[in-house]
């Protein structure tokens, strides 16, 4: 979901200071989210200096919405 709305591979801004926070789609000045890792999970997300507060409330509306209905699923019989 975080690809599809932020986009880009994702990168690391000093990963010696700090090797648990990716930033989307890239680092610095382009990093729109921070994402910071422990033990493989999500434990936070920060905006970056791109951040855009309207795209955060579309996102987070999907996030509510999916966690609260579950996610589509498409059965064959």
């Amino acid at each position: 979901m975080l690809a599809k709305h932020f986009g880009g591979p994702g990168q690391y801004d000093g990963i010696s200071d700090n090797p648990n926070k990716l930033c989307r789609p890239l680092a610095r000045i382009a990093c729109r989210i921070g994402l910071t890792f422990r033990k493989k999970k999500i434990v936070a997300i920060e905006p970056g200096p791109a951040f855009d507060a309207v795209e955060w409330s579309r996102v987070s509306e999907e996030i509510t919405q999916s966690i609260s209905f579950g996610v589509p699923k498409i059965g064959r019989d």
